[in-house]
């Protein structure tokens, strides 16, 4: 039988047990350097982070400048009115601009369309004189008097006739009274010459304009003026929208629109010098 010495069973276990050991570490090494990888490549690492925070910023910025740009774009669009002087959806007309239509456009010969305040068309003033039918502002047509007479024109007799642009009683044929005119308002008479009386159009209940006396000394109010019929008429600068063709040039300035008063007088508020001046 052979016998190995208890001394040296010991030292040949020597290495065997480094050995274990020794790979043991390097297993323990391995996880542990896996473990440390893994948690410096997460979420915190300082150049994906700082890449993510670049891309969110630069996405709050783009939507920050979206949002400017469109709220300055609403700031700045203008919603579209009536009475700015441009015809828009909706609308027939607007202020002056009556998109080039004219009475003759609605089968009239004469007169001129306006624009309402709501910005529809208004051929009220239009006509055609010697269709016998009263249009616009006729006074008459042809034969069609509106029941008018020499008698009821203060003349003494005679025949009353129409004017040829139907606006006007023409009187050439009616007989005044012989005291017609003498200088003095005799009775049946309404004035004489420049006496009046104290009468104007105003009294007659026009807003103003030029009050005359017939050859038939009876009042002639064709200078007399409805303010706010539409119609600019002697004494008046405007009527509604309707300038009479003035434009905001016609007092000094570059650009914009003339406004209307409700006495009929021009406001030029909306109009503007320099080449700076706001265009409508």
């Amino acid at each position: 039988m052979i016998r190995v010495r208890p001394a040296l069973l010991a030292l040949s276990l020597v290495p065997l047990a480094c050995f274990t050991a020794s790979d043991d570490e390097g297993v323990a090494d391995d996880a542990t350097a896996g473990e440390t990888a893994t948690e410096t490549s997460g979420n915190d690492d300082p150049t994906t982070n700082s890449t993510s925070s670049t891309s969110s910023a630069g996405s709050t910025d783009a939507d920050t400048s979206s949002e400017s740009s469109t709220d300055t774009s609403a700031e700045t669009s203008s919603e579209p009115y009536c009475g700015n002087g441009v015809i828009e959806a909706g609308e027939t007309c607007d202020a002056q601009d009556v998109g080039g239509m004219a009475c003759s456009s609605f089968g009239h010969a004469s007169g001129e369309i306006t624009c309402n305040v709501d910005c529809t068309l208004d051929v009220g003033g239009c006509y055609t004189c010697g269709d016998a039918q009263l249009d616009g502002f006729e006074a008459c047509d042809g034969d069609n008097l509106a029941g008018q007479s020499c008698g009821g024109l203060g003349f003494a007799e005679g025949s009353l006739v129409c004017s040829a642009d139907c606006l006007v009683f023409d009187t050439v044929y009616c007989v005044p009274y012989p005291t017609c005119p003498n200088g003095a308002i005799d009775p049946g008479e309404q004035c004489d010459g420049d006496l009046f009386d104290g009468q104007d159009c105003t009294t007659q209940g026009y807003s103003g304009g030029t009050l005359a006396c017939s050859p038939g000394c009876q009042f002639d109010l064709s200078g007399c003026a409805v303010c706010g019929n539409g119609v600019r008429e002697a004494g008046e600068a405007c009527d509604e929208f309707d300038f009479g063709g003035d434009g905001c040039s016609t007092y000094g300035f570059d650009q914009g629109f003339l406004n209307c008063t409700p006495a009929c007088e021009v406001e030029t508020y909306d109009c503007c010098l320099g080449p700076g001046c706001q265009q409508w």
